[in-house]
This record gives C-alpha cells, sequence and structure tokens, in this order.
C-alpha cells in the first residue's frame, strides 16, 4: 500500500485534489515570491495533500525540492546546517530556485527542540530561497513564526472528492471494489 502512495502522489498541482482554494493560494505565493521573499507554512490535518502539495509545487515551477523533517532534525545547529544553507544558498544564474519544505514544522516548539524554532525563525527572515513550513497544527508553530509566514489551510478531504481518485486506482491496479467501500474509505 505505502507503494501506492508514491506511485499515486500528485505529479502537479492541478492533480491536488479537495483543496483547490489553498492549492491555487500556494500557486499563488510561488508565482509572486520573488516579489515578497516570504516562507509560507501549509497546515492542516494529517493526510490532506499538504507535502504532496508542496513536492507538486516544485515540480510545476521547474523547483529542486529540499525537505527536512523537523521532527528528526530538531537542534539549532542541525537545522541552520541543513535548511539554513538551503535557505540561503543564491543560485548562479539567479532563476533556479529550491524550495525548502521542512516536514511537521509544529514539532519544533517541544522542550527538545534545543533551539530549533528559533533557528527556524531567523531562516524564514533570511532566506534567500522560498521556504514552505508545513504544520497540523498551526497554534503549535512559535509565535514569532507564524508572524514571519503566509498561511494556508488545507482543510479535511470530502468523499466527493477523493472516491474518483480510488475507484481509478482500483481501476489501474485491477483490484475489484465496492463503491460504498471507498465512499467508507
Amino acid at each position: 500500500m505505502d507503494e501506492w502512495t508514491e506511485r499515486y502522489r500528485p505529479q502537479t498541482l492541478a492533480a491536488v485534489r479537495g483543496n483547490d482554494a489553498a492549492r491555487d493560494a500556494l500557486a499563488e505565493w510561488a508565482e509572486t515570491w520573488a516579489d515578497h521573499g516570504e516562507a509560507v507554512v501549509i497546515h492542516g490535518s494529517p493526510g490532506v495533500g499538504k507535502t504532496s502539495a508542496a513536492h507538486a509545487l516544485a515540480a510545476d515551477r521547474g523547483w529542486a525540492a529540499m525537505e527536512l523533517n523537523a521532527s528528526d532534525v530538531r537542534t539549532k545547529d542541525a537545522i541552520e546546517r541543513v535548511a539554513g544553507r538551503a535557505a540561503t544558498n543564491q543560485t548562479l544564474g539567479g532563476d533556479r530556485r529550491q524550495l525548502v519544505i521542512v516536514d511537521e514544522a509544529d514539532n519544533l516548539h517541544h522542550n527538545a527542540d534545543r533551539g530549533g524554532a528559533a533557528a527556524i525563525t531567523r531562516i524564514v527572515k533570511a532566506a534567500a530561497q522560498p521556504i514552505v513550513l508545513i504544520a497540523n497544527e498551526y497554534y503549535d508553530l512559535a509565535s514569532g513564526l507564524r508572524s514571519a509566514t503566509r498561511a494556508i489551510e488545507f482543510r479535511d478531504i470530502s468523499a466527493r472528492s477523493i472516491v474518483p481518485v480510488l475507484r481509478d486506482i482500483c481501476r489501474k491496479e485491477g483490484v475489484e471494489f465496492e463503491p460504498a467501500a471507498l465512499e467508507a474509505i
């Protein structure tokens, strides 16, 4: 099943289902990033497509994507070494962007982070590359980080949006299904 989640992950923003307004806001943020230089926080329930949307955005824009999971790297030094280097990297040609994706950014506020939240806030303010922070709980982000970023909420996905996608996957994989089972999922 994990293989299917990767195989059928949306490759473009247009393929992201169920959050059209958020998807369009993310595309608009990227389109105008050179004008405002602001980082964005994509937030919402687990499984609504936040990380997939960030990677699809990078693909649509032709940007390289560098992902950091904040749950794995919480110390100030580690965050500055990985995310800081990527976010402050100036491109040689001026046009080639790198999208820095910080997943589980809402986990940086815990006591175990040892300066990670403050480091991310500094990186966001000084970034020369676009940054997408991904969080389940927006208000678990440090207030300084919230005020230094633009927020886009991904809402829970309706059955009406997801059932056609599940039906297509089942058909492509040769899996028989009951329509009621797809509705239940």
